[in-house]
């Protein structure tokens, strides 16, 4: 009997352990804020698990300010703070307008939010067609734009496999100007049976071209 109890308390104890272990805090540039547990950390990626679920997510390392690991210890990026504070690539004002923004020839980072991975080709396809169809530039790093285009993306859960993307400009502080539309593109012959292929061109074609530049 007693063997019986040192068995089953010595199974509870790391259970018991684990559950008391402090998550870490993510705080990126653009003001969004993230509890998880940091796997590992790299000059350029965060890697983090959410609570309860075993999926990898990675950021990089430029959308991110402040770390704050369970520990107490604090990493911060300051690369990244200080982009927020100076006025753009091309000597925008911090209140910039959507106008001043989304000037032809302005530099455009994308942050593409897909919290479910649906998309394995991540932003690619977004920045294969921002370059084809438009006249924005799109950098690697957020220092060096004049705003972001952040996208929202989820697969509809339907057996022909939709995806739907919800667009967004935004300054560089995380400040939001304008707010697209949801778009949806299912599996089809036009878009080589990609759905992520498909509703990438239709924000660039569809969200930005037309129904934002068409509202100034």
């Amino acid at each position: 009997m007693k063997r019986l109890i040192i068995i089953v308390v010595g199974l509870i104890l790391p259970i018991f352990a684990s559950s008391q272990t402090k998550l870490d805090t993510l705080f990126y540039v653009n003001g969004d804020i993230i509890v998880a547990a940091i796997s590992r950390i790299t000059t350029d990626e965060v890697e983090y698990i959410y609570p309860n679920e075993v999926l990898i997510n990675v950021v990089k390392t430029s959308e991110l300010r402040e770390v704050h690991l369970g520990s107490g210890r604090v990493l911060k990026y300051s690369d990244n703070t200080a982009a927020l504070k100076h006025k753009n690539n091309h000597g925008l004002p911090a209140d910039a307008t959507l106008r001043e923004l989304v000037a032809a020839g302005n530099n455009m980072y994308i942050i593409l939010d897909d919290p479910s991975k649906a998309i394995d080709e991540g932003d690619s396809f977004l920045k294969g067609y921002v370059t084809e169809l438009t006249k924005w530039n799109v950098v690697d790093e957020l220092k060096t734009a004049d705003f972001v285009l952040y996208v929202l993306t989820e697969p509809v859960k339907s057996f022909s496999k939709h995806h739907t993307m919800i667009p967004a400009i935004k300054r560089v502080d995380g400040s939001i100007v304008w707010q697209g539309s949801k778009v949806m593109e299912a599996p089809s012959v036009y878009n080589g049976f990609m759905a992520a292929k498909g509703v990438s061109k239709k924000v660039v074609e569809k969200s930005l071209l037309k129904e934002m530049l068409g509202s100034l």
